[in-house]
C-alpha cells in the first residue's frame, strides 16, 4: 500500500516536500516544532521511563544508565534517550526499530522485513556518524536524509543502536 501512494504522490516522500508543505499549511517550521516540542517533552518523558523502568525490563535500565555516564553534552543525550525510550516504551522491539548499515552494504538486505524503522547508514570505518538516515516503511526506504547535519544530532544519534 505504501509503495501504491509513494508511486502515485511521490512529493510526500520528500523530507523537503514534506517541510515545506508542513510550513504552508501551518507557518511554522517543521523541524524547529519538532526540536521546540522535543525540549518540552524530554524531561516529561524520563520521568516516566524512571518512574516505570522496572516494567520495562532492561533495555530500558540499558538506555537510563547510558545517559547517566554521560558527562558532556548533556541535553543532546537526555533528547536521545528520549527518543531511544519510545519504542521500549510502547513494547516495541527496537533492535528491528532502529536498523543501521554501512555504506558498502544493501539497503534492501537490511530493511526488507521492516514495517516501520529508522534506518542510518555508516561508513564503514566509522560507526558513530551516519551519511544518510532514512525512514522506512513497509520494507521501502520513505524519506532519506543525506545531509545529517541537516538533522538535529539526537536524531542521528537515536538511529544508531548502541
Amino acid at each position: 500500500m505504501v509503495s501504491e501512494v509513494q508511486e502515485r504522490w511521490p512529493a510526500l516522500f520528500s523530507c523537503e516536500q514534506i517541510s515545506q508543505e508542513f510550513c504552508r499549511i501551518t507557518s511554522k517550521d517543521l523541524l524547529e516544532s519538532f526540536r521546540g516540542s522535543l525540549d518540552i517533552y524530554v524531561p516529561r518523558l524520563l520521568r516516566l521511563y524512571r518512574a516505570r523502568k522496572g516494567a520495562f525490563g532492561q533495555k530500558m535500565e540499558d538506555v537510563l544508565d547510558a545517559l547517566d555516564e554521560k558527562t558532556s553534552d548533556v541535553l543532546t543525550h537526555r533528547k536521545t534517550a528520549a527518543l531511544r525510550g519510545l519504542p521500549i516504551f510502547v513494547r516495541d522491539d527496537t533492535s528491528k526499530f532502529f536498523l543501521q548499515c554501512s555504506a558498502s552494504d544493501t539497503e534492501e538486505q537490511v530493511i526488507r522485513d521492516a514495517t516501520v524503522a529508522i534506518l542510518s547508514v555508516h561508513e564503514d570505518d566509522d560507526a558513530l556518524n551516519a551519511v544518510n538516515v532514512a525512514v522506512v516503511l513497509e520494507g521501502a526506504s520513505s524519506c532519506k536524509t543525506y545531509q545529517t547535519s541537516a538533522l538535529p544530532l539526537h536524531i542521528c544519534l537515536a538511529s544508531c543502536t548502541q
